[in-house]
C-alpha cells in the first residue's frame, strides 16, 4: 500500500468513478499489480538489508523474535503472527474501500464513516500511516474481535 500511495492519491484526486464497485475493483487491481511489480521482487532484500523499512505497515525487525518462536513450534507465536498478518491485510483492504468511496466523490472524512461506521473529528487524511492506523483502530480491530478464530 505504501508503494502505491502516490498513485492512489492521484486516482482519488481525479474522482473519476460513479460506482463504488467499479472503483474498488480498479483499486484492488492496482494493489495486486503493485505487490507483484514493486514489492515481491524486492521483499527478501528489504527484509535482509533493511529490517527497519516499513513494508506492509510493519517493520520486519519487530517480527524477528516472533518468527523464530513460530519456527521452533510455538503455537501462541503462530497465532500472534497469523493475527498480525490478518490485521494488516484487512487494514489495507479497508484503506482500499476508503479510497473507493473517495474516488466516487465522497469526502475523505465521510469515507472513514462509510468504512468504519465511526464519526471522527476533521483531520488530514492524506498519508498512509495515519489512515491505516486509524482504520485499524476504528474498523479492523473490531472486525477481528468479532470474527477471528485461530487456525488449527
Amino acid at each position: 500500500m505504501n508503494k502505491m500511495w502516490n498513485d492512489l492519491m492521484n486516482i482519488i484526486d481525479q474522482k473519476s468513478y460513479n460506482s463504488f464497485q467499479e472503483a474498488a475493483m480498479t483499486l484492488e487491481k492496482l494493489y495486486s499489480k503493485t505487490a507483484v511489480t514493486k514489492v515481491q521482487p524486492y521483499l527478501e532484500s528489504w527484509i535482509k538489508n533493511n529490517p527497519d523499512e516499513i513494508v506492509g505497515a510493519i517493520h520486519y525487525r519487530d517480527f524477528i523474535g516472533l518468527i523464530q518462536r513460530v519456527q521452533m513450534g510455538s503455537k501462541p507465536a503462530k497465532e500472534e503472527l497469523e493475527f498480525s498478518y490478518l490485521h494488516y491485510l484487512i487494514s489495507d483492504k479497508a484503506t482500499l474501500a476508503w479510497a473507493a468511496f473517495c474516488v466516487t466523490g465522497i469526502s475523505p472524512l465521510k469515507a472513514i464513516t462509510e468504512v468504519s461506521g465511526a464519526i471522527i473529528q476533521p483531520m488530514p487524511l492524506n498519508d498512509y500511516n495515519t489512515l491505516t492506523v486509524g482504520l485499524g483502530q476504528l474498523y479492523t480491530t473490531r472486525f477481528l474481535q468479532d470474527r477471528y478464530n485461530p487456525l488449527p
